[in-house]
């Protein structure tokens, strides 16, 4: 059906819709279809987490009849982190909906029931690149606030632990010496079994998420190329 060109403002003029196009932006969600957090609700506003520090230690040679070596206990410590929330909000009124017609249509009008789904699904994509972006921060140790990416609670400082030194793979290098990347990505396998007590020895896998810069030197190396 032709409408109204209102596009050179003249009533006695008539122009058809064609197609109708609607720009979506890119959603990310790789870390959220990864599984690598497990979620779990509380109904509390603070949570609690206790930790006990195991200990191994070799026992000594003594003399018959002499007394036992002490056991060392174990160290318990808990610590509390409030939960935060995020929530958005979107109003329908009747103006937005009232002899407004449809998208992508010549003769409907826009019903509420599509458009309070649309405006639900603005609300859950929103929600969900929210996630992810907590998701990105939370493999770094760290919490961020997304108006003003303030650190909110740092998890090394919280637990104690000091950030592994950041590894420089030298993709620049235009000479590397043979095996060198290969060194390196074993020297960082390895330096994950030695954080995990040896828990997982001969079994990490390590999967990095990296920017496109990083990936394109990555498989530009030559010992990429050869293997």
């Amino acid at each position: 059906m032709a409408t109204m060109d209102i596009f050179e403002g003249d009533a006695f003029t008539i122009v058809e819709l064609t197609r109708a196009l609607e720009s979506i932006p890119f959603k990310p969600a790789i870390l959220s279809g990864a599984n690598l957090f497990g979620a779990r609700g509380v109904r509390s506003r603070t949570v609690m987490i206790e930790s006990r520090d195991g200990t191994l230690s070799l026992i000594p040679f003594s003399e018959r009849g002499s007394a036992y070596e002490s056991q060392i206990p174990e160290r318990r410590e808990m610590r509390a982190f409030v939960c935060r929330q995020f929530k958005k909000q979107d109003v329908l009124w009747a103006s937005e909906i009232q002899s407004i017609r449809d998208f992508g249509s010549e003769t409907a009008v826009q019903q509420v029931q599509s458009e309070v789904a649309r405006k639900l699904g603005r609300l859950r994509n929103d929600a969900e690149a929210t996630f992810e972006f907590h998701l990105f921060n939370g493999i770094q140790g760290v919490v961020k606030d997304p108006k003003d990416g303030a650190t909110v609670i740092d998890y090394y400082t919280e637990f104690g632990i000091t950030p592994a030194a950041e590894v420089d793979f030298d993709l620049d290098n235009t000479s590397p010496a043979s095996g060198a990347l290969r060194k390196r990505c074993q020297a960082l396998i390895e330096s994950v079994e030695d954080s995990l007590g040896g828990l997982a020895a001969g079994q990490v896998q390590i999967r990095a998420e990296c920017g496109s810069a990083f990936f394109a030197d990555l498989v530009a190396h030559k010992e990429v190329r050869e293997t």
